[in-house]
């Protein structure tokens, strides 16, 4: 079983991957974007779990090493509050042990967000790079790209320097990178997203429901 289908299974394993069963009773995700989809991936549950997390770190590590990662020359992670903070966190730490020269240790910042949906931008608050500061993105599941490139922006607007590669565990747009930058990750599969309008479940009357909830993760994954 390759690292794809191992990381896939872990995800079921806990009830973090969901695929729409086809019955129109059944809700279906409406993402941040305000796009539809008929699978949702709950990365909470894997990174919840220490032991899944240090996996998930040590297999980043492998991966970005795999797709030439200039560890050396890393100064920064940059997580995203608060999906992917305690990921970048553990990647920082871990980074720091796996490059040659590890005198000087590699530091985390995070973004904050302001507003909703599609109006949502990331800030650096209470944490930001220095000027000239090179930074690792990294987040849990890559959706559209969009947050990654808004957390691009912020770093150049913080005068710091976005290195060409980005980690996410999940992978779920088709694409290779995003704003010229290669998409690193443990999981690489394409998963269905439309338009309010071109849903195909919405138009079977399958409600959409914003998935993040306890409640709505429980209507998501009840029998229907």
């Amino acid at each position: 079983m390759g690292r794809q289908e191992r990381w896939i299974e872990r995800y079921r394993e806990v009830g973090g991957w969901w695929e729409h069963g086809g019955n129109p009773k059944q809700p279906h995700p409406l993402l941040t974007s305000g796009s539809h989809s008929g699978a949702y991936v709950n990365s909470r549950l894997i990174m919840r779990n220490p032991v899944s997390l240090i996996d998930v770190v040590d297999e980043a590590l492998g991966a970005l090493a795999e797709a030439k990662f200039p560890f050396e020359k890393l100064d920064l992670v940059s997580g995203i509050q608060f999906g992917s903070i305690t990921l970048a966190d553990q990647l920082a730490a871990a980074a720091w042990h796996f490059r040659e020269d590890d005198e000087w240790p590699i530091y985390t910042v995070f973004a904050e967000k302001r507003g909703e949906g599609k109006e949502k931008q990331l800030v650096f608050d209470t944490t930001k790079p220095e000027p000239g500061e090179r930074t690792l993105m990294a987040d849990d599941v890559l959706t559209s790209g969009g947050s990654l490139e808004k957390l691009a922006k912020a770093i150049v607007d913080a005068k710091g320097v976005v290195m060409p590669w980005a980690f996410v565990i999940v992978n779920r747009t088709g694409r290779s990178e995003v704003g010229g930058r290669r998409i690193v990750s443990l999981i690489e599969k394409d998963l269905p997203l439309w338009s309010p309008d071109a849903c195909p479940l919405r138009k079977q009357g399958s409600e959409a429901i914003r998935p993040k909830s306890k409640e709505a993760w429980e209507r998501l994954n009840a029998s229907y």
